[in-house]
């Protein structure tokens, strides 16, 4: 589609694009045409040159064949008539690609690079520089690369989610492996606030004295006066005096006195009394 001569040129003889001013956006394209080939002459190409674009700053950047055919066509079909370059032109697509023999044959224009070579076919918004006829001259190719864009579109959208879920997959598999819990499924502790404290038993009014504290505290007189103040002993001072008396040396209730019992405290040991002699039988 992008070859204007019906003899290939040589390898090597195509010419290096001249140099020009490059966007800030994408490299402009530049027209390279070849050395003429062969002899005689054919409509629009006389010395059957093959002409193309490239990127001015030499990179392997062509335009596709078939925009080349758009231009063509807008400037009635005339190689000589193409312009030398296409400045500030905005990409609307890439197709990489290695060279092979097929794609060389097809376009001759690429007959000068080596198999294998790295290049980049690129579509442009030429909208500003073809005329209302050949947009509706080329409407059917103007369709299929519509077409062609939604399925790339949709393809990179399910490769996008292919590749999500094989990553969230494999990341899964990773804290298994480790016996941790996945970040997601692990929930935050929330620090505590002033209302999960409980007050503990007999301090409520020491706790609870916000603002309903302040107004009884006003009065000089308050609740507690009112019922004496008496809360009890805390459980704290309850042991404290445990503490102390067991600690007391010579208390009473510790050690019980020794001696001064009565007689009723310790029997009479031996010398029994009369009782005890007038009760036996008599030895006469």
């Amino acid at each position: 589609a992008g070859a204007a001569g019906s003899v290939p040129p040589s390898p090597g003889s195509a010419v290096p694009p001249s140099p020009g001013t490059a966007s800030r956006t994408s490299p402009s394209l530049v027209s390279a045409p070849s050395p003429a080939i062969g002899g005689g002459g054919a409509h629009g190409n006389p010395a059957h040159k093959i002409s193309f674009y490239q990127a001015d700053d030499g990179r392997l950047i062509f335009l596709q064949p078939l925009f080349t055919r758009f231009l063509l066509h807008e400037h009635g079909g005339e190689w000589s008539g193409l312009p030398l370059d296409i400045p500030d032109v905005r990409l609307e697509r890439v197709q990489d690609l290695s060279l092979n023999e097929e794609t060389r044959k097809r376009h001759r224009f690429l007959s000068h690079l080596p198999l294998g070579t790295a290049i980049s076919f690129v579509e442009v918004d030429l909208r500003n520089l073809i005329s209302k006829e050949t947009k509706e001259h080329f409407a059917e190719d103007f369709q299929k690369i519509r077409e062609s864009r939604k399925r790339d579109q949709a393809k990179s959208r399910h490769e996008d989610r292919v590749s999500k879920s094989r990553a969230a997959t494999m990341e899964e598999q990773y804290y298994a492996a480790f016996n941790r819990p996945h970040p997601s499924t692990v929930t935050l502790q929330v620090l505590p606030t002033k209302e999960d404290f409980v007050p503990l038993p007999g301090r409520e009014g020491a706790s609870g004295g916000g603002a309903e504290g302040t107004g009884d505290a006003a009065d000089g007189d308050g609740a507690a006066e009112e019922s004496g103040g008496e809360t009890g002993p805390t459980l704290a001072e309850k042991l404290k005096e445990r503490m102390a008396v067991r600690a007391r040396p010579g208390d009473p209730k510790r050690f019980p006195k020794l001696g001064g019992g009565g007689p009723d405290r310790f029997p009479k040991l031996g010398g029994g009394g009369g009782g005890a002699s007038g009760g036996g039988p008599s030895a006469s």
